[in-house]
């Protein structure tokens, strides 16, 4: 996130030498608020308010030395840094019923492919007519499975995409939103693939077992989650473009520019 945060301040280095420097006073008293955040986060043992210090220290920053007209050009670069927060509680949260979503959204799509897997709790177990229910495959999607993990990098990567490829904020922050549904769903593509490896390859192939460490195709099969967001991001914003196409601006007329008040009459 800071290399980010770092390339986006550098593509508007031209912008900013152009904005004049004019100190801002607010940004004293919330460099203060952010110094009072981050003792109420020590005595508190709260690292959340320390995050939160951070974030108002370089506001601060930011409008005491050089003013509100580089806030303005850095205020995507400063929301940014907050992706750099360890949303924690949001793992505690929405892990669990990001676990069961996929699991009852790949139940669902097992028996509409009419393929023998059944689902219970938060397991997905094989159920072949003529065999064991789990004979060969016996898929745990524990908590590193819930696709939060991807979750979080997929809203970073959705943030930066859409704030580059969308014209306006509404359009930038619906393909932004977007970015949540697009990361359950890869989610699910990659529990199907390791069912498939499960089916064709063998589990101790496809997944492994508690003792080993993950396996090659568990690893690849992981990168899909990235492939299909990325694709669905990317065909999103084809589609706004083609719907919602950009108006270009009118060139002026030769009435307006004789009409302009810069123009200084002939005399004659």
């Amino acid at each position: 996130v800071p290399f980010a945060v770092g390339w986006l301040v550098w593509r508007q280095r031209q912008c900013l030498a152009a904005q004049p420097l004019r100190a801002g006073w607010l940004g004293l008293p919330l460099m203060l608020l952010a110094l009072f955040s981050y003792f109420v986060g020590y005595k508190a043992n709260s690292y959340y308010f320390g995050f939160a210090a951070i974030q108002l220290f370089v506001a601060g920053a930011v409008l005491w030395i050089f003013g509100w007209s580089w806030m303005r050009l850095l205020a995507f670069p400063w929301l940014i840094l907050g992706m750099m927060w360890p949303l924690v509680f949001l793992e505690d949260r929405l892990g669990f019923p990001l676990r069961l979503i996929s699991v009852r959204g790949i139940e669902w799509l097992a028996s509409a492919a009419h393929l023998p897997v059944i689902a219970q709790g938060t397991a997905l177990l094989s159920a072949s007519k003529g065999e064991a229910v789990g004979s060969w495959m016996q898929l745990q999607v524990e908590g590193p499975c819930s696709g939060m993990n991807t979750l979080f990098a997929l809203m970073f990567i959705a943030a930066l995409f859409s704030h580059h490829t969308q014209p306006t904020n509404f359009r930038r922050w619906l393909l932004f939103t977007l970015s949540i549904p697009l990361a359950i769903l890869g989610n699910m593509v990659r529990i199907g693939v390791l069912i498939l490896g499960c089916r064709w390859l063998g589990q101790e192939v496809a997944v492994g077992h508690e003792q080993n460490d993950m396996t090659t195709y568990h690893l690849l099969a992981g990168l899909l989650v990235f492939v299909v967001a990325f694709l669905g991001l990317q065909t999103v914003s084809s589609w706004m473009h083609r719907c919602w196409p950009r108006k270009p601006k009118p060139l002026p007329t030769e009435a307006s520019r004789s009409a302009s008040p810069n123009l200084k009459p002939s005399l004659p």
